[in-house]
C-alpha cells in the first residue's frame, strides 16, 4: 500500500469522528498497516486534521448552515447538523458553537425542536391506491 491509500484511509477513518486508538485498530487489523500511536500523531498533524480548533470564518459557516437548513436538512438539531458538518464538509467544530449559529439563523426551527412540535408532514388516504399530502407535495 503506497502513502497516498494510506492517507486516503486515515483521512476517512479521522472524518468518520474514530478515536486514534480505533484507526490504529482498523488500520493493524482490517489493512494490515501495523503503525505506532506516535506514527498517526505525526501523519494527522503532516495532513492538517485537526480535532479542535478548525479554522473557519464565521460567514462561510453561517452560508453552509443555511444551504444544509434549506435542504433536508431543516429537522435536524445541532448535533445532527454538527455530525454532518464533519461527516460531509470536514469541518471540526465545538457542538456549542454550531448550536449558537443553528438558533441565530433559524430561530422559529430551534424553538420548536426545543418544545419538540417540530412542522411533520400530514398524509391523507382515501383508500389502498390514493395517498395524497395535505401540503400538496407528492
Amino acid at each position: 500500500m503506497d502513502r497516498r491509500e494510506l492517507r486516503l484511509l486515515v483521512e476517512l477513518y479521522f472524518h468518520l469522528g474514530f478515536k486514534n486508538q480505533v484507526i490504529l485498530d482498523f488500520l493493524k487489523n482490517c489493512q494490515v498497516i501495523p503503525i505506532s500511536l506516535s506514527t498517526l500523531k505525526r501523519r494527522l498533524r503532516n495532513y492538517g486534521l485537526k480535532r479542535r480548533g478548525a479554522q473557519i470564518e464565521d460567514q462561510e459557516l453561517r452560508e453552509i448552515l443555511l444551504r444544509e437548513i434549506s435542504g433536508p436538512g431543516q429537522l435536524r438539531g445541532y448535533r445532527a447538523m454538527w455530525h454532518s458538518l464533519r461527516l460531509k464538509h470536514h469541518i471540526h467544530l465545538p457542538r456549542e458553537r454550531v448550536a449558537y449559529f443553528l438558533q441565530e439563523l433559524n430561530p422559529d426551527g430551534t424553538r420548536e425542536r426545543r418544545r419538540r412540535k417540530l412542522t411533520r408532514r400530514r398524509y391523507i388516504s382515501y383508500g389502498p391506491n390514493f395517498c395524497r399530502h395535505v401540503d400538496g407535495k407528492n
